[in-house]
């Protein structure tokens, strides 16, 4: 309504601890989550960290603990997402651990996403490729022994055993707004590197939910009649890896 004032964002007021036990905030009031999680990882000097509820569940949004509630802090290890992209040993032991993971960050974000349609509809042929895109400042990792195309540019050659999601990372997933298909994927904390095969068997369990709902997914789009299930990569964090599932629909004859 016209000259109604903005609602004022939620807050709500948390203590944390340590997994000892010791108090590392005590009764802070926050607006978000994001804020709650950079005043905790400040406090622990670590680069991120999980927040869990007292039921021993990952806070996933702001509301979704008691108001003066008092959760755990468990600091997450970001050593395996160097791993998984060969930034580690000496060759960059003079380079600051946050520019490191910043780094790994990016592509990490760029070999999920391509796992996301690996194999799929939309891939014909071939092992896709990830340039190294810090040649200038760092040298590439041993993993990156390809080159792309006709550049000289270093990259890693992607394939079904390609490490892509690092372990001791929240891996999350909702539907696309609107869809017809329920979430059939559970978030689960991997205990080992999820390669590019896991999230193509991730996508598999999508599909199915996809493919036993599809006469009613076709009779939403007459003239067609292929359901491809869909999941792409919304965020690639320290702590977090949040995938979205959809579906398209089209017709056979239209494909090729």
């Amino acid at each position: 309504m016209a000259g109604m004032p903005d609602a004022e964002p939620l807050r709500r007021t948390f203590t944390v601890v340590g997994m000892s036990g010791k108090t590392l905030i005590e009764a802070v009031e926050v607006s978000s989550l994001d804020e709650l999680r950079e005043l905790t990882v400040t406090k622990m000097s670590t680069s991120a960290c999980r927040l869990l509820t007292a039921d021993g569940h990952p806070l996933a949004t702001i509301d979704a603990a008691p108001e003066g509630s008092t959760l755990t802090a468990v600091a997450i290890s970001t050593s395996g997402l160097l791993e998984i992209v060969g930034l580690v040993g000496d060759p960059v032991a003079a380079v600051p651990v946050p520019a490191l993971e910043t780094m790994a960050l990016k592509v990490a974000s760029s070999l999920a996403s391509v796992a996301c349609w690996f194999g799929g509809p939309g891939h014909l042929e071939g092992y896709p490729t990830i340039p190294w895109p810090f040649g200038e400042t760092v040298a590439a990792p041993p993993q990156f022994s390809s080159t792309r195309g006709r550049s000289e540019k270093k990259a890693m050659k992607v394939t079904q055993k390609t490490p892509v999601v690092h372990a001791g990372v929240e891996v999350v997933f909702t539907v696309r707004e609107g869809s017809l298909v329920p979430n059939v994927l559970e978030d689960f904390i991997p205990e080992e590197n999820l390669t590019v095969r896991d999230i193509i068997k991730l996508r598999d369990k999508h599909d199915k939910a996809c493919q036993e709902r599809r006469r009613e997914l076709l009779a939403t789009k007459p003239g067609t009649d292929v359901v491809e299930a869909e999941m792409s990569l919304k965020e690639y964090g320290l702590g977090r890896v949040h995938f979205v599932l959809g579906y398209s629909l089209t017709n056979d004859e239209d494909r090729w």
